[in-house]
């Protein structure tokens, strides 16, 4: 769906079967917050059956859904979801997507991250181990991104800050099931640190992404 802001004139995108069908949709504009109203009417499309399946539900206890929070993305900004909690560490974090050409949302909680997971896509996500107070190994965000199937894992870059490892830490960050580890500590680095990783991925799904894009799978 392409919204046209009666404001600023201002165009962003949603994805149609991220708002609910034969419901009113209330939004503001996120640059000049003038209200606006979506609604969508119709069939929801099955999972397989559209080209963007929605998030899974995976299993995560005490995570409610509640009323659905759309974030409009400018046409053709890539959009990042900061699930940070520390303010001074999430205020560089913003200021440096910024620098680097992405719209950023943020998650206070982790309900409201899986809220806006399910209605929204993002091209980065960056997870704070802290978040939600959550750490390596719970059960909270870190777990539902390990048991996405690849076809959705594959489609945005995830970023996982924690102090446990040194930044780049390859297999750190494969047994986690991240694109990319870095260090709360070299935070002020880190817009040299997401490029190079972000340009490593690339590349390496460069091939195979052509292969998808050409039988109309990605």
């Amino acid at each position: 769906m392409k919204v046209i802001c009666s404001g600023c004139q201002a165009a962003f995108s949603i994805q149609d079967e991220k708002i609910p069908v034969g419901k009113e949709v209330k939004i503001g504009c996120p640059k000049c917050r003038t209200p606006l109203e979506l609604k969508r009417s119709g069939e929801i499309s099955r999972e397989g059956e559209s080209g963007c399946p929605s998030f899974p539900e995976t299993g995560g206890a005490g995570l409610e859904m509640g009323e659905p929070q759309l974030d409009m993305v400018e046409e053709g900004v890539a959009a990042a979801l900061l699930c940070v909690s520390d303010a001074s560490r999430k205020a560089h974090l913003e200021s440096t997507l910024d620098a680097m050409g992405f719209q950023v949302f943020f998650a206070p909680t982790s309900a409201v991250a899986m809220n806006k997971l399910q209605h929204n896509h993002y091209d980065l996500v960056v997870l704070d181990e802290s978040h939600g107070g959550e750490g390596f190994q719970g059960v909270g965000l870190l777990r539902h991104f390990q048991l996405l199937p690849m076809h959705l894992r594959r489609k945005f870059f995830l970023c996982y800050l924690s102090a446990r490892f040194p930044s780049l830490d390859r297999f750190a960050a494969f047994r986690a099931g991240v694109d990319v580890i870095l260090n709360p500590a070299d935070v002020q680095e880190c817009k040299v640190l997401l490029e190079r990783a972000i340009k490593d991925r690339t590349a390496f799904y460069k091939v195979f992404r052509f292969e998808l894009e050409k039988r109309g799978q990605f």
